[in-house]
């Protein structure tokens, strides 16, 4: 009795999945997981908190030194994160993400210490320094982490503050319904 084998190279497969993978879950420009992949890792981890770091003026930057040169200043970001060790998401444009599995009660403190630590980091555009500051939004809720967090930072920066922490209680999220109600009515009323 003989047996018939056929073989099929799925190398080339495997390395299309590899792609479609990376560039599913996976920040083309700063390499760092995006999003879709904070979206998963919450869903499927269960993390306690999660903090957004938007840089501040960031938008200024891009004005001022163009897109290319804000780019630049957003994969330097992103090497940092990386090279001080905090497993971090671009999540948006100018929007940095780090979950939390281990939910001591100093993650206040843990926010500050990146904030003044990155802080006292000089970045170069054209050779002329700049320093970047960073806003904060801290969630440590049980359910919709992500949209607490950008909450909470969208609120840091309202307030003009480095650091804002989501409270249920705190009627943020009631606040902002009243603007986007506001909004609405303003809107039909003109039309």
């Amino acid at each position: 009795i003989g047996t018939i084998g056929s073989g099929r190279d799925i190398t080339s497969q495997i390395m299309l999945e590899e792609a479609n993978k990376k560039l599913a879950f996976y920040d083309q420009l700063t390499a760092l997981p995006n999003r879709q992949k904070i979206i998963l890792d919450i869903s499927e981890n269960n993390p306690c908190a999660c903090v957004i770091f938007n840089i501040d003026e960031f938008k200024e930057i891009n004005d001022f030194f163009g897109t290319e040169n804000g780019d630049k200043i957003l994969k330097d970001i992103a090497s940092w994160f990386s090279k001080s060790n905090y497993e971090t998401y671009r999540i948006d444009g100018d929007e940095f993400a780090n979950l939390y599995y281990d939910c001591i009660k100093s993650i206040e403190t843990k926010v500050k210490d990146i904030l003044n630590l990155f802080e006292k980091e000089i970045f170069y555009i054209e050779e002329e320094k700049i320093q970047i500051a960073f806003s904060a939004g801290i969630a440590k809720v049980k359910y919709n982490l992500l949209t607490k967090a950008d909450i909470a930072v969208h609120y840091a920066k309202e307030q003009k503050i480095k650091i804002s922490t989501y409270k249920e209680d705190g009627n943020i999220e009631q606040k902002y319904k009243q603007n986007i109600a506001m909004a609405t009515a303003i809107r039909e009323a003109l039309n």
